[in-house]
Order: structure tokens, then sequence, then C-alpha cells
């Protein structure tokens, strides 16, 4: 049981490295659908390149970082999906939409 928990944490840790990774990424490539599929190989491709001419060795201990890294993109990338897109039609000051 606890190796079945350890299994579903590993992949969760994952999974958010790789939303945040396509959260950084959309702006620049312009749809986040196709940023999911690109930043991913984009990444294993600079890095096995870097492998290949420089050992990395274990990367271990950077999982914390990129987690939280990205555990942050998500919250925020959350937050500005819920910020109001539009003004109401009776605000007519040149104000920000908050």
């Amino acid at each position: 049981m606890l190796g079945l928990l350890a299994t579903g944490f590993i992949l969760g840790v994952i999974f958010v490295n790789l939303i945040g990774l396509a959260l950084i990424a959309a702006p620049s490539i312009g749809q986040y659908t196709l940023s999911r599929a690109v930043t991913p190989v984009a990444a294993a491709l600079v890095l096995f390149f870097c492998e290949h001419f420089i050992g990395l060795g274990s990367l271990s201990w950077c999982w914390p970082f990129t987690t939280a890294a990205a555990v942050w993109m998500v919250a925020c990338g959350l937050l500005m999906w819920r910020l109001p897109r539009h003004r109401d039609p009776e605000d007519d000051d040149t104000g920000a939409v908050v």
C-alpha cells in the first residue's frame, strides 16, 4: 500500500512540474495545448544535449525547487484565470480592472 502511495505522489509531482513548464512556455508559444506537448520534448532535448557533453549527475536535489516553482506558476495561473476579463458597463474611469 505504501508503494502505491509513493508512486501516486511521484506521478503527482511530475504532473505538477509538467503543468508549470507548460505555463511558463505558453506565452511564447501562443497556445497552452501546444506548449503542453512542446515543452517536455524541448526540455528533454536540451538536457540530453548537455548530458552528452557534460555529465549532469544526480538531479534529485532540484525536485523540491522545481516543484515549488511549478506550484507557484499554477497558483498564479489560477488567480489570473479567476480575474474579471471585462469592465462593467457603468464603469467609465481609466483605472485597472480589479
